[in-house]
């Protein structure tokens, strides 16, 4: 025996529910009488199903809004005890930089190749986390609406070649390619800290041996003459689940190591210019990342200020 006859069911008016536009379920009006329901019962049983579709959205609104609300909170909390850390630990890396810079220089005049060799690895860690460092502060400067910029003609190919150098050492050589000279006028700090951090990507997400390919050039559209960086790796590029978040902050691949700042740094960056930075990365074929940048004379009266 159905339902329908368990109960006695003669007539039915069904209307569908909907919230925000979605099919959730419907709404039923059951009679033991038959050709119980009119046209105008199935009016009011359409204006119940809006009603009640009306408050379930709303109250669906407010549970995310609440999530959101903490959310923003743990963020904003997590956020201001990361910048106190980095702020505290720049305080000491001082003396430890000045102290491993005499025992290089000591390794040095009394020719022992070895603890030489050990000082300038413990160097470059420590610059490493220098510039983590520096990326914590940032973030906490960004936050704040104090991150600026100082504009300057700067030779893009020549910046390129200074940064990319730093990378040289290790298996995944850095290949430069395109224009020379490439003026722009930018910030070449923040520009190197940018390419440093979009280098340090490719890197990091290369196969062994693979070379990472940085072009400089110039380009013209319809939005003016941009000075760009681009950045090509071999890796196996950006999922497709991250592509739309992969220039916010803490976002990381699931291989990945880092804090997830380098990219949201290195796309506010470009932003602060008047730029952008953008990303390609076909499914299996490596990502390429372009930092463009308007030129020197696209620039008259930029203000050099952070969005």
């Amino acid at each position: 025996m159905g339902i329908v006859e368990l109960l006695g069911v003669r007539s039915a008016a069904i209307v569908p529910l909907n919230v925000a536009g979605n099919r959730r379920g419907v709404v039923i009006a059951s009679s033991a009488q038959h050709d119980f329901f009119t046209e105008e019962d199935l009016r009011f049983l359409q204006a119940v199903a809006r009603w009640v579709g009306a408050l379930a959205h709303r109250a669906e609104l407010v549970q995310q809004l609440t999530a959101e609300a903490a959310e923003r909170g743990r963020r904003l909390a997590a956020d201001e005890l990361v910048t106190v850390l980095a702020h505290d630990l720049g305080n000491y890396l001082a003396p430890i930089k000045a102290r491993i810079d005499l025992l290089r220089r000591r390794a040095r005049r009394e020719d022992r190749q070895r603890d030489l060799q050990d000082a300038e690895a413990a160097s470059q860690a420590l610059d490493r986390l220098r510039r983590l460092i520096a990326d914590l502060l940032d973030v906490g400067r960004l936050d704040q609406g104090i991150f600026a910029i100082s504009p300057q003609a700067v030779d893009l190919s020549g910046l390129a070649r200074e940064t990319a150098a730093a990378f040289q050492a290790g298996s995944n050589a850095v290949r430069i390619g395109g224009e020379s000279p490439v003026p722009a006028l930018a910030d070449p700090d923040r520009l190197r800290q940018a390419l440093e951090n979009l280098l340090s990507n490719a890197v990091r997400h290369s196969p062994e041996g693979a070379p990472v390919h940085l072009d400089v050039g110039l380009e013209g559209n319809g939005d003016g003459r941009w000075a760009v960086l681009t950045v090509s790796d071999q890796g196996p590029g950006v999922p497709p689940d991250l592509l739309p978040r992969v220039f916010n902050r803490y976002v990381r691949g699931s291989g990945s190591s880092g804090l997830g700042l380098g990219l949201y740094l290195a796309s506010r960056i470009a932003a602060a210019h008047g730029g952008s930075l953008t990303v390609d990365s076909p499914p299996g074929q490596g990502a390429r990342f372009r930092l463009a940048v308007p030129s020197g004379d696209e620039l008259s009266g930029f203000r050099g200020e952070a969005p």
